[in-house]
């Protein structure tokens, strides 16, 4: 959702969208980032042989 509305905000002139922040969209990207990449690196050789 703040994907889509920061990125109409962004391309069309006087499109004015309220309530989503680019704070947030950072922070949960990179928090679901890492926790992935922390799943990943203590079950990769689980899924690698599977």
């Amino acid at each position: 959702m703040h994907v889509v509305e920061l990125s109409r905000e962004a391309v069309m002139p006087g499109y004015i969208s309220e309530g989503v922040s680019l704070n947030y969209l950072a922070m949960f990207t990179l928090v679901t980032l890492f926790i992935g990449l922390a799943l990943y690196r203590t079950r990769e050789e689980a899924m690698l042989t599977s």
